[in-house]
């Protein structure tokens, strides 16, 4: 296997799933053509001497890359929940927090309210002593 051999295999896998994949779907039906399950589970052996020994290491290759995504995408799915619960927990304790200063807000608008009615009433029961000639 040299780089070269391995660059003219890639360009004809990429020409081979372009043409399979312009095809219609119902052509393709039951087809693998060179997708993933034959990529990593080849099933032609034609290579010289023993391939088993390669093709075991690219599996295990292969296993260990698809481990380690897997890996990475649960630790970003946990993260996720992470981040969400902790939003919910800010979030309840925002509205709490807003709900008791929107109380506080309407009790001091009332005693506001009812300080600038006793002054009115104190006005109004004022006699003046202004005298219009």
């Amino acid at each position: 296997d040299t780089p070269w051999n391995r660059d003219l295999l890639w360009v004809k896998f990429v020409n081979k799933e372009e043409t399979d994949m312009s095809r219609p779907l119902a052509e393709r039906a039951g087809h693998t053509g060179t997708q993933v399950a034959e990529v990593v589970r080849p099933k032609t052996k034609s290579r010289r001497g023993d391939s088993r020994a390669s093709t075991a290491a690219r599996a295990g290759t292969a296993s260990r890359e698809i481990r380690a995504a897997d890996g990475e995408v649960k630790r970003i799915e946990k993260q996720i929940e992470q981040v969400i619960e902790e939003e919910k927990r800010r979030r309840k304790i925002f509205e709490a927090s807003l709900t008791a200063l929107e109380k506080r807000l309407k009790t001091a608008k009332e005693k506001q309210v009812a300080a600038i009615q006793k002054k009115l009433d104190a006005l109004k029961n004022t006699p003046t002593s202004f005298s219009v000639e």
